[in-house]
């Protein structure tokens, strides 16, 4: 028997696209965050969860199938939306969960990139020295967890 048109949707084509919308949110509302906070960004997502700014849905990867996360990014915590580099990245997607070596980041100025290993490995490690030769100390990085 054949299944009704549209009934059986191959979900993997889309992931993708759904991580990119679940970062670019996660973005948008960090910047939001900032904008009452005098530039400042929460310590962490948790924060954007508990004041009910961001959904759990999007913080939960569409790569990730067993959910045991309360978030499935990695967050950079300590960034200054006035003081910072556009350029640095503010979470990111583990590119080992997208099964291709993609990791999907959103950047400081909300734009949100996949970049493919090892580039994701090269720009995270020039992030992390331009962060510590800045402010003297490495970069918190936070989840996921």
């Amino acid at each position: 028997m054949i299944a009704p048109y549209g009934l059986h949707i191959d979900k993997e084509p889309r992931r993708p696209a759904i991580e990119r919308a679940n970062l670019r949110a996660i973005g948008l509302t960090l910047l939001m965050y900032a904008d009452k906070h005098e530039g400042h960004f929460p310590d962490d997502l948790l924060t954007l969860l508990d004041q009910g700014l961001l959904s759990t849905q999007s913080v939960h990867s569409p790569f990730e199938d067993s959910r045991g996360n309360t978030i499935d990014y990695t967050y950079v915590a300590g960034l200054d939306r006035e003081n910072d580099p556009a350029g640095w990245p503010l979470a990111f997607a583990d590119p080992a969960l997208s099964g291709d070596g993609v990791a999907t980041i959103v950047f400081l100025d909300a734009h949100v990139e996949r970049l493919r290993e090892p580039k994701f490995s090269e720009m995270l490690t020039e992030f992390k020295a331009e962060y510590e030769a800045t402010r003297g100390v490495p970069p918190v990085i936070v989840g996921p967890y």
